[in-house]
């Protein structure tokens, strides 16, 4: 082993030299992995709290569509339950049918479309609203459209209460 004191024994100058370098290295690198460590906790902690917001304002908006969708069920049980509509489906009387149509979409803004489709999925009339803030319309029965090949016309054929589809793209004359 190499004796690193001069004649008068003292350190080396060189071996000083050495050793502050290797100090001056080893405290940069452990402040650079405190800065690093430091920057990772605030980041995750920073992404926590981003994604708990995001996480609260999710479950209001889930909660909100849960009872838009509770509340236009229960609309539309109500609806099905009208003397006047059950009188115009039995009589197949599509003047009484689309004034009920109408009525019903112009008092709920969320109805964006009212379909009354026969058993070989043909609709006889629809009304529809592009945007909440538009009127709704009645649909010339030339651009009424066959839907036997949708899920919900096949699905709501099986059942005898109303049927709610899943959510999917709307489909107008073929295109999306």
């Amino acid at each position: 082993m190499k004796d690193n004191k001069n004649n008068n024994g003292e350190i080396d100058f060189k071996y000083r030299k050495s050793i502050l370098k290797t100090l001056i290295i080893s405290t940069l690198l452990i402040f650079a992995a405190f800065v690093i460590i430091e920057k990772y906790f605030l980041e995750n902690e920073f992404k926590k709290q981003i994604l708990n917001s995001f996480g609260v304002s999710i479950i209001k908006k889930e909660n909100e569509l849960n009872k838009l969708i509770f509340d236009t069920e229960n609309t539309l049980k109500y609806i099905s339950n009208l003397k006047i509509f059950k009188e115009a489906v039995a009589n197949n009387n599509l003047q009484e049918l689309k004034t009920l149509f109408l009525t019903i979409s112009q008092t709920n803004i969320y109805f964006m479309q009212l379909r009354f489709v026969d058993n070989q999925g043909k609709e006889q009339l629809r009304v529809d609203r592009s945007s909440l803030s538009v009127n709704p319309t009645n649909v010339t029965k030339n651009n009424l459209q066959d839907k036997s090949n949708r899920d919900y016309f096949i699905e709501s054929k099986k059942m005898s209460d109303i049927y709610i589809s899943n959510l999917d793209l709307n489909i107008e004359n073929g295109h999306i």
